[in-house]
């Protein structure tokens, strides 16, 4: 019994954990609810992108950062403020969307500047964005220069950045993959909490099981010898006797020719039954 009570509590304590730990997710995350896409054209030189292009795009990106529940950036820039080009991406990413989960663009148009002669475009992931996304930067910026780079030598911003955002719903975690990988993303960003859960989910057990079996005793079967010992059962015997007492009598008369005077005599039989209990 107490073997089916350990593993009754175990499997309680494993479910406790992550009830517990999905629970602190959950309420962790409940500000990032709502992922969102920011969309940057500040070339001081040329709009790389029209009105309605920058329209179109904003509207897919937020639709695929809720899709794959990352914050989506990219930024068209032809000056990088004094910033390295990797500075300048993580700089965006956290002026943007702070420490959250995102994945942001970077496209440098230099204009042939000799200042930026060293500098390329950047992809900076953040996050679950990071473990989404950063194994396939190559294929990402394969398909952001297929459409960016035109035969005739020119760039078009728009396809660069729509194949940016295809790549990004191609590559993002769905479904339960997405899930643990967010929740084991989690897991790590907060290895404390997590490890304090843990512990007291197993401890917590076993103090109870502990205190179960140190106050159980198994009963021994009884045989029926010992139903029958005398300190469980007594049979006892005893009779009542009663008396029944009788006496009879019977005359004589005299003769004349001799007379013989007797007396009565008495006897007694003794007789009587007996009651069992």
């Amino acid at each position: 019994m107490v073997k089916a009570v350990k593993g009754k509590l175990l499997r309680a304590a494993v479910v406790l954990f992550f009830a517990a730990a999905a629970f602190i997710l959950l309420m962790t995350n409940a500000h990032a609810a709502g992922y969102r896409a920011v969309l940057k054209d500040i070339d001081q030189y040329d709009d790389c992108l029209s009105d309605y292009e920058e329209s179109v795009l904003l509207d897919r990106m937020e639709t695929i950062a809720e899709k794959v529940e990352c914050n989506i950036g990219i930024v068209i820039t032809s000056d990088l403020e004094g910033y390295t080009d990797e500075d300048y991406a993580d700089y965006f990413g956290y002026e943007n969307f702070g420490d959250s989960d995102w994945a942001v663009l970077v496209l440098l148009n230099t204009h042939g500047n000799p200042q930026y002669t060293y500098y390329v475009d950047q992809l900076m992931f953040n996050n679950s964005g990071y473990d989404m996304y950063y194994s396939h930067t190559n294929r990402i910026f394969d398909k952001i220069y297929a459409g960016l780079e035109k035969s005739d030598g020119s760039y078009d911003f728009y396809a660069g950045c729509s194949n940016f955002c295809d790549a990004l719903q191609s590559y993002g975690a769905k479904g339960f993959a997405g899930v643990m990988m967010r929740f084991w993303q989690f897991f790590f960003d907060n290895i404390m909490i997590m490890l304090f859960l843990l512990a007291v989910s197993i401890v917590v057990p076993i103090i109870v099981v502990g205190g179960f079996s140190s106050g159980y005793k198994k009963k021994k079967p009884v045989s029926a010898s010992v139903y029958m010992n005398r300190d469980r059962t007594r049979i006892t015997n005893s009779v009542d006797n009663f008396v029944r007492e009788y006496t009879t009598s019977y005359t004589t008369s005299s003769s004349s020719g001799g007379g013989r005077s007797g007396g009565g005599g008495g006897g007694s039989h003794g007789g009587g039954g007996g009651h069992h209990r």
